[in-house]
């Protein structure tokens, strides 16, 4: 008759050498930090004098303006390159009446004399948006505002920032950048998928 017995467990070998590398996995789902939202108060005392650069047709134009810089650290190199950026606002004092309604920034108003414009435009670049405010004559002989002691409403701004992917999408469903309720609501719809989610409706 033949038996069959076990031994001890030898000692572990050394280890074999690294196998090749595997194929690439299909790439993730876009996540939230290619959009964000968020807001913050302007009070007079934020801005600040300067001016505001901007081409008509073959010239230069610099006119002088109240400005101020907001630090966003969502508007990244790629966001600012190739991305979307909307700015909205509303006013919140309560001397100037308030508004409940977000409106998309370029924005102009006549004055009640209609004497001039009031103006509000804004610019990006990689980690900020810098906001300005002046005036522009309503006519040849018309006059504006001495912005060196004029006082500011209180204002609330608000930025969207998306990724180019993220923008094409909203432009692919025909989203109304415009109008601040559509936009909040495509986002919370398309984009609210944790807790890295921010965006903000007030």
């Amino acid at each position: 008759m033949i038996f069959a017995c076990e031994g001890p467990q030898g000692p572990q070998g050394p280890a074999g050498p690294q196998g090749p590398e595997g194929d690439q996995g299909p790439k993730g789902e876009e996540g939230n930090a290619n959009v964000t939202s968020d807001s913050v108060t302007v009070t007079d005392s934020d801005w600040q004098r300067g001016w505001f650069d901007y081409q008509t047709g073959n010239s230069q134009v610099s006119r002088p303006a109240l400005v101020d810089t907001i630090e966003v650290s969502a508007l990244t190199e790629s966001i600012y390159k190739s991305g979307m950026v909307i700015v909205y606002f509303k006013n919140v004092d309560s001397d100037f009446g308030v508004s409940k309604e977000w409106i998309e920034l370029p924005f102009e108003f006549l004055s009640f004399n209609n004497e001039f414009y009031y103006n509000m435009r804004y610019t990006y670049q990689e980690g900020q948006i810098e906001l300005f405010y002046f005036f522009t004559q309503n006519s040849a002989n018309s006059s504006t505002p001495d912005l060196s002691n004029f006082t500011v409403p209180d204002y609330r701004f608000k930025w969207v920032v998306a990724s180019s992917d993220a923008a094409s999408k909203m432009k692919k469903d025909d989203v109304k950048i415009s109008n601040h309720n559509e936009v909040m609501n495509y986002l919370e719809r398309e984009f609210n998928k944790g807790s890295d989610y921010k965006i903000r409706r007030n």
